[in-house]
């Protein structure tokens, strides 16, 4: 069994290999990262999957399966901007911001584990 690739771009690896069971497979591999597989089950079987990207149809005459492999069109997954306003926007805008208050240093009230001397001193606390 061959498998021959038609394909609008070729493929940047391909893949053939024969198992123990005698299940043949042939894998391509596109540098864009999709992928195509036929296999050919030991009852002459054949089986096939690709990538969600491509669309793959085969076709077998006298002992050669031809694989045609066509990449989907492109499905937007962004939505399209909305419709422009009939009415224009005003100018005048109400604009709320939150600014944060920086405030005066607090003196740090040590609690006497960690002071020196001269700084208990300093405190009243010695």
């Amino acid at each position: 069994m061959i498998f021959v690739l038609r394909s609008e771009r070729a493929p940047s690896r391909v893949l053939r290999e024969v198992d123990e069971t005698g299940v043949i497979r042939t894998y391509w591999l596109w540098r864009h990262g999709a992928w195509a597989l036929v296999c050919r089950l030991r009852d002459g079987e054949l089986v096939s999957a690709a990538s969600a990207t491509l669309r793959m149809r085969m076709h077998t005459s006298e002992g050669v399966t031809v694989v045609k492999i066509e990449e989907r069109p492109l499905v937007p997954t962004v939505p399209a901007p909305s419709e422009p306003r009939a009415e224009p926007i005003s100018s005048v805008h109400p604009v709320a911001a939150i600014s944060p208050e920086i405030g005066q240093p607090a003196e740090l009230e040590p609690d006497g584990r960690d002071v020196d001397e001269a700084r208990r001193a300093q405190l009243g606390r010695g």
